[in-house]
């Protein structure tokens, strides 16, 4: 029987003893190693009962001292000293016998070999995009995720990795599903009921011919042979579609127009662990790189005869430092040893060609500290450290010591520049591509159920950097002065073996890990522009290489810094959102925009001042896209925050409108609660629309906003003020700025919101309430001219550009008795 065993994935300590006759309890008096019966690592070597116990290990030196010492009661050995090995960070030299060499090449082979197979086969992968597993999770695939996915799982039987089950992918709400159509019938039938029961009243005295019937009649024709169309597509879609079906969305932004792909999201579990679990060493016998080792080999191999690292504090770097190096040790572990062969070494050390890349500057940088922070470069030796630079190897296939750059995939491929004696990798490009990425927003349909929508093409035009002092750095470029010898923060090295997934840190970092890694934590910092294409302008313009949209289409939204970020959702299944943060309006997405399809996770960025009107913009165009629903992707407070801005812009003296967005949420959202429906706020407001009459849009921080996409929550109660105002006042020019904006009114679905937000404060009343508002100051031919603006809007489908008012306009003393009736049938509350 073997005197030791090697733990295995998926052994229980219970299984160890059955196998070899023993007890738990003997195995855990012999490995101290052993905390917990139930927490035992792949890749330890336990010791088995009548086997010979590992000797004691040798009482802590102090740093300083060079001297070698044997443990008590046993006798000095008389075997060769052949090699030098450091782990990076520890403050000594190991120096090893032949045997010991031997061993640890083996294991250091055993792991290169691993490393060199993840390289080899991420190197020949398929992107993401490509997949084969989103159509059949039982299918082969070779895209670089599944590679990562079945390295990493051998990677953990042989004790580098600890990793977590992974739920499988669910598949997230189809852009076109029976959802959409089930929707879209129930928005006709709605719109049929509505036309069905409407009928005008008459107030005033001037009545002429009502046109009502027979426009009714038209209308509801048209819109049931609307609803059996539908129905049809419907039955044939719920017939042609199978069930389960699913495909991955998004490869370098396909055009909208030509037809929608769909989204999948992975679920994360919950995660308890630390993820990589490897230790770095340099053998001086093999100079050519650093080697990697499992944590559970080094805590299981004992080497005896070590001397101080200090031995080389002070020497200058130059070649001449390979033979002191190897003369100092020599003198540390003194003459009782035969040390003969470490001479040998000396010529490795020094026969390097380039002097920064090569062991003996590593070994320099890292030992040779000084009390001076100018002469100090900083290197990287924590174990996030070791972590990231084998990952860095593994992954971009590192053969040297201080490489410029190499091939890395953190769900996006490209090449990354090097630092790794800093423990750095800093990857600039657009992610996910240049192309960008097809991001939705969720919103609910007429029946409630949750449905996608496209936001349009995004990308970052950024910057992704994994690095162990990405805090110190946060810190400098903050204005804060970083203390001598930084301490090092976690790096972010998992998402170099695992699908990433982003998170905020305490700073407000942007920063990545691997989803298979339990526990691990999120590292590194992402900063950058954020840029968008809308819909209506995908695929226009000049062609360019790599992209499907003209340079010009691309917005910048938003620039997302080196902290203060949030930690924010974004709401339903949708990838793109809006919300309030740090008081300010936030842009929100998921790890998936930035990092391509899988990647998890997400973050928010206070969008600047400059860019608020882009965003008010894009926010006003999916309402409107979406047929004015409720919008799961923006938070109420950031509902609230743009559509109080854009009426403050309308009916604010012109200095107070120019500045309606500079001012936090906090005091926007005061300011509406304070402001009461007035007779000053009715005249700047007819004023405003007036004097736009020709042009039919608002500026917003310099961005043209159209008068047609104003959300209901803005425009009702500017109708609301109209009213009040024209009926009051008898003031023509608010009648006809009332018609101005009402003749921007385009679909059934936003003149019923409008209707429904017709109130001082925009909360909801009854649309038919706010319509017989209306009808009570129109005259008989202003109502006949009213009755073919309704039966126009469309329901269901674009609609269509039109140079038709709602009414014409009149003078108001031609109608005095309908708008005295009007005032006297109690549906006017009266102005402040």
């Amino acid at each position: 029987m073997s005197s030791t065993y090697t733990v295995k994935y998926g052994d229980t300590l219970g299984q160890i003893a059955q196998q070899h006759g023993t007890k738990v309890s003997e195995l855990k008096a012999l490995n101290p190693i052993i905390n917990h019966p139930d927490q035992i690592q792949p890749g330890w070597v336990l010791q088995l009962p009548g086997a010979t116990p590992a000797p004691e290990l040798p009482p802590p030196m102090h740093a300083h001292d060079t001297s070698w010492t044997v443990p008590k009661g046993q006798s000095e050995c008389n075997e060769e000293l052949v090699d030098i090995a450091h782990i990076t960070g520890e403050p000594h030299f190991y120096v090893l016998t032949e045997q010991q060499s031997k061993a640890l090449k083996q294991e250091v082979s055993r792991v290169q070999k691993l490393m060199d197979e993840l390289h080899q086969n991420l190197a020949n992968a398929l992107p993401i995009t490509q997949c084969n597993k989103q159509q059949n999770p039982e299918a082969s695939c070779a895209c670089a995720r599944c590679i990562k996915e079945a390295w990493s799982a051998k990677a953990e039987e042989a004790g580098l990795l600890k990793r977590e089950p992974q739920p499988q992918a669910t598949q997230a709400a189809p852009l076109t599903s029976d959802k959409d159509l089930q929707g879209q019938l129930a928005t006709l039938q709605q719109a049929r009921d509505w036309y069905q029961r409407y009928n005008p009243s008459f107030v005033g005295t001037m009545q002429f011919e009502n046109n009502w019937k027979s426009l009714q009649q038209k209308k509801i024709a048209a819109l049931d042979a609307e609803i059996g169309q539908l129905r049809a597509q419907l039955a044939a879609q719920r017939s042609a579609e199978p069930a389960d079906s699913a495909t991955l969305a998004n490869s370098a932004a396909p055009d909208l127009k030509h037809g929608k792909g769909r989204s999948v999201e992975r679920q994360q579990g919950r995660q308890a662990r630390s993820g990589i679990e490897v230790v770095e060493i340099i053998l001086f016998s093999d100079p050519s790189r650093r080697h990697y080792i499992p944590v559970a080999y080094r805590e299981t191999t004992s080497w005896k005869v070590r001397v101080a690292t200090r031995a080389m504090a002070g020497k200058p770097f130059n070649k001449q430092l390979a033979k002191d190096l190897i003369n100092d040790i020599k003198v540390g572990i003194g003459e009782g040893r035969k040390a003969g062969p470490l001479g040998n070494l000396e010529l490795k050390l020094s026969s390097w060609s380039s002097q920064e890349d090569n062991l003996l500057n590593s070994l320099h940088q890292e030992v040779a500290w000084t009390t001076n922070q100018s002469d100090a470069a900083r290197y990287a030796v924590s174990a996030e450290a070791h972590a990231l630079r084998f990952a860095a190897s593994a992954s971009a296939g590192v053969n040297n010591w201080n490489p410029k750059e190499g091939n890395i995939d953190v769900g996006v491929k490209g090449s990354a520049a090097f630092s790794l004696a800093e423990g750095s990798a800093s990857f600039s490009r657009y992610f996910p591509s240049q192309g960008g990425y097809i991001a939705n927003m969720s919103y609910r349909n007429a029946l409630g159920k949750e449905v996608l929508h496209p936001m349009g093409v995004f990308r970052l035009s950024g910057k992704l950097e994994l690095s162990c002092f990405v805090g110190a750095k946060v810190q400098g470029e903050a204005g804060v002065k970083t203390q001598f010898k930084p301490s090092e923060t976690p790096a972010g090295a998992t998402a170099l073996l695992s699908t990433p997934r982003m998170e905020v840190g305490r700073s407000g970092n942007i920063g990545v890990k691997g989803d298979a890694f339990a526990g691990a934590q999120a590292g590194g910092v992402l900063s950058g522009a954020f840029e968008w294409v809308e819909p209506d302008n995908q695929g226009m313009g000049k062609a360019v290489v790599g992209q499907a949209n003209a340079a010009s289409s691309w917005v910048e939204l938003a620039k997302i810094s080196v902290e203060g970020n949030a930690a924010v959702g974004v709401g339903g299944s949708g990838e793109f959102g809006l919300s309030i943060s740090k008081d300010r309006l936030a842009l929100n997405c998921k790890g998936s925009v930035v990092l391509g399809p899988g990647a998890g996770g997400g973050f928010g960025t206070v969008v600047d001042i400059e860019q608020i009107g882009k965003l008010t913009l894009l926010f006003c165009k999916a309402l409107a896209d979406v047929d004015y629903r409720h919008l799961l992707g923006v938070t109420d407070q950031a509902f609230k925050y743009l559509s109080v801005g854009l009426y403050q812009v309308a009916t604010s003296p012109m200095k107070v409108a120019r500045e309606a967005f500079n001012n936090s949420a906090s005091k926007m959202l005061d300011w509406w609660r304070m402001r009461q429906a007035s007779k000053f706020e009715a005249q700047n407001l007819a004023d405003f629309l007036i004097s736009h009459e020709s042009q039919k849009f608002m500026m917003v921080q310099n961005q043209v906003v159209p008068l047609s996409l104003l959300p209901p929550e803005t425009v009702g109660p500017m109708v609301y003020v109209l009213t009040e105002g024209f009926v009051e006042s008898f003031n023509e020019r608010q009648e006809t700025a009332l018609v101005i904006i009402l003749s921007e009114i385009r679909s059934w679905r936003q003149f019923i919101e409008v209707l429904e937000h017709c109130s001082p404060n925009g909360s909801k009343v009854s649309a038919m309430a706010s319509l017989e508002r209306i009808n009570t100051i129109l005259d008989g031919y202003q109502q006949s001219q009213f009755n073919w603006f309704l039966d126009s809007l469309a329901v269901n489908r674009p609609p269509e550009p039109s140079l038709r008012v709602v009414w014409t306009p009149s003078n108001a003393w031609r109608k005095k008795k309908v708008l005295l009736a009007a005032r006297n049938s109690g549906r006017f509350d009266g102005l402040v």
